[in-house]
């Protein structure tokens, strides 16, 4: 159903920072009114019947070329919307493609920095930051010997340098890194978003006693999940981490081809899901896929609370009893008894999905 005059009524309303009881009334694309909304018309409306209801979900590292069926020419809305999310960053565009500015979806970009014989290559990014512009929020290096080779610290030193003076973020994929986690992490900024923080493979979190994820966050370092399924983070880690009050900042999926559209299996839905599990609470979750999200990649205008006048981008969620299981990289699983599940998907005062478990 697409409609401009919406009223989600009966929910715990979730404006980004707080919870409230209420409804949320929607009238051409904008936020009309928030809690009280008795003398709200509407052309459609939708009982949350106390399930959640708070902005769009944020997700600022996917891959939504990979989430399409060749480079853009189909789009990743479908797995986005049926998750909740509506913004989307893209960790390591490689070409240009004007269907980032026609999306429904709202969407910034990171430019991916190659290191070659322990040197940076930033041929690509004097390329396609001028051709995004705005969009382009960041560098995105894979600082993994796997890719990088055993370079050590001075080429991400040199990239992270380089974008501090370009105005832009640096995302920085640091599993099984070349150098301890507190070596690369002293070569990052405040803002700048350390991707797979929680993985289990080479020089981790847990090597120094998560000393380098204090450091991170008394920097104003961004951590980021980036679960991948669970390839890149390890749920042993993970936990322990969030029991010492050093959890994840933001929430993000690192989605590839390997999806299932609309089931959800493989998303924002199942990151989610696990962090509760491993003891994050509610608010710290909400927080890290909506405004904590925002923040991250320059979208606060609009995106990431609920706001009158603001954007009505907004999800509608339901947790509850559920099964699943996630299965990391170093063979570590954790059943998942409680989870949540988008009912409603709102972008720009358009519904873009329904759940049928109403």
């Amino acid at each position: 159903m697409r409609t401009h005059r919406i009223l989600i009524r009966n929910g715990r309303i979730w404006d980004g920072e707080r919870f409230f009881e209420g409804s949320v009334a929607v009238k051409d694309g904008k936020i009309a009114a928030l809690g009280d909304t008795a003398d709200f018309e509407c052309s459609y409306t939708y009982d949350a019947d106390g399930d959640i209801i708070c902005a769009g979900l944020v997700d600022i590292h996917t891959h939504l070329r990979y989430l399409s069926e060749q480079f853009y020419e189909v789009d990743g809305e479908p797995m986005c919307f049926s998750c909740g999310v509506t913004a989307a960053a893209d960790g390591g565009t490689v070409f240009a493609s004007a269907a980032l500015e026609y999306s429904a979806l709202k969407t910034r970009v990171f430019i991916p920095v190659s290191i070659r014989d322990g040197e940076p290559d930033f041929s690509l990014a004097d390329r396609l930051v001028p051709y995004y512009g705005q969009r382009a929020v960041g560098l995105k290096v894979y600082f993994d010997k796997g890719v990088s080779g055993d370079c050590g610290a001075a080429p991400l030193k040199a990239i992270c340098e380089r974008a501090r003076k370009m105005g832009l973020k640096v995302m920085v994929h640091c599993t099984n890194p070349p150098t301890s986690m507190m070596e690369m992490l002293s070569c990052m900024s405040e803002g700048d978003i350390c991707t797979h923080a929680y993985h289990g493979r080479g020089h981790t979190a847990a090597e120094d006693g998560f000393e380098c994820l204090r450091y991170a966050k008394e920097k104003g370092i961004i951590l980021d999940l980036g679960l991948a399924q669970g390839y890149h983070a390890d749920i042993n880690i993970l936990s322990e981490a969030v029991s010492l009050g050093l959890a994840p900042d933001t929430i993000s999926t690192d989605l590839t081809c390997d999806v299932r559209i609309g089931a959800c299996s493989y998303g924002m839905r199942q990151a989610m899901d696990l962090l509760r599990a491993v003891g994050m609470d509610e608010e710290s979750v909400l927080r890290a896929v909506t405004s904590n999200a925002a923040a991250a990649v320059d979208m606060e205008d609009g995106v990431g609370h609920l706001t009158v006048g603001g954007n009505a981008d907004i999800a509608v969620l339901r947790y509850g009893s559920t099964e699943g299981r996630v299965t990391d990289k170093n063979k570590n699983t954790l059943d998942i008894k409680e989870g949540y599940t988008c009912m409603l998907t709102v972008s720009d005062g358009v519904v873009v999905y329904r759940s049928d478990r109403k």
